[in-house]
């Protein structure tokens, strides 16, 4: 049996290769933000990743689009939004100008590399100056306290009274002309004009 990759009890004695998601990952904010792209190359480049060669896991765009099955546009804004939430940074990048050509090599972040322990950077996703900018709704931006109170002060000072109403809108039933006066056919709206002018009504002193 020997030599056949199998040990006396005829078990398999070859490391079986697999990829890991610990639920950690799974449960963070980062992983979570991550549309189906991104996630679908993130476990491209654990695919290629074998334990010791961190930081020399070369994928270009285009094989990257291959591989999971997308556009060269789609697989560059996932290469992007992983670097933006700390799941990998690159370590060489690829350069087609040099004699011997090469893609991008990548390091992932939960990994060690160098000897250095893994920085882990998207457990640390949103960062204090990413939280000032929380999107609200559909890609309504929440702006910061301070330019809230800002905008609030200039809308104040261009509208002393508070009215948020526009120029064009009508003005309330207390501020409306009285139109009871006129004769019929004429008024607001009716579009006909008035055959005559109707003279004020005088002043009288009530006793």
């Amino acid at each position: 049996m020997k030599g056949r990759g199998v040990d006396a009890t005829g078990r398999s004695t070859k490391r079986e290769r697999y990829v890991r998601l610990n639920h950690w990952v799974l449960a963070a904010p980062a992983w979570r933000a991550l549309s189906c792209e991104a996630r679908a190359l993130l476990v491209a480049l654990y695919e290629l990743y074998n334990g010791s060669n961190n930081g020399a896991l070369f994928l270009s765009v285009r094989e990257a689009a291959r591989r999971i099955n997308t556009s060269k546009s789609t697989a560059s804004g996932a290469f992007q939004a992983l670097r933006d939430r700390g799941f990998i940074r690159p370590n060489v990048k690829g350069a087609f100008s040099l004699k011997q050509r090469h893609s991008t090599s990548w390091v992932l972040t939960e990994f060690e590399f160098g000897g250095q322990i893994p920085t882990k950077d998207f457990m640390r996703w949103p960062t204090a100056s990413e939280n000032q900018n929380t999107v609200r709704g559909r890609g309504q931006l929440v702006p910061p306290e301070g330019q809230m109170e800002e905008r609030k002060r200039v809308d104040r000072s261009i509208c002393p009274s508070g009215r948020t109403d526009s120029p064009n809108s009508e003005p309330p039933r207390s501020l409306r002309p009285d139109t009871d006066s006129l004769p019929s056919g004429v008024g607001r709206g009716s579009g006909a004009k008035p055959t005559a002018s109707v003279a004020p009504r005088p002043w009288r002193w009530r006793t």
